[in-house]
């Protein structure tokens, strides 16, 4: 076998092994890109759900009597202000 041929092999090996290798990493790369795509989406998915639990166990909650006290003295003070008549307007 002449030297021409044995490096033209040679070289061939490396340009083969070269592509596979970066083929090899093209294909991690978009396996870690999906993955990473699918985490955001479960991570998004799990503070939805969460968010939603909390909210759903807050619109349960009866409303604190110091709001519904405030609530009556505000319709109080709206019907005295219309009934006494307005001046100020």
């Amino acid at each position: 076998m002449s030297l021409h041929f044995l490096t033209l092999v040679w070289n061939l090996t490396r340009v083969v092994a070269f592509w596979f290798r970066t083929k090899a990493l093209r294909g991690k790369k978009m396996t870690e890109q999906m993955t990473r795509k699918k985490i955001n989406s479960r991570i998004a998915e799990e503070i939805d759900r969460n968010l939603r639990q909390a909210f759903d166990d807050m619109a349960e909650q009866p409303v604190p009597d110091r709001f519904t006290d405030l609530l009556a003295q505000l319709k109080s003070a709206e019907s005295t202000r219309k009934g006494g008549g307005e001046k100020d307007a």
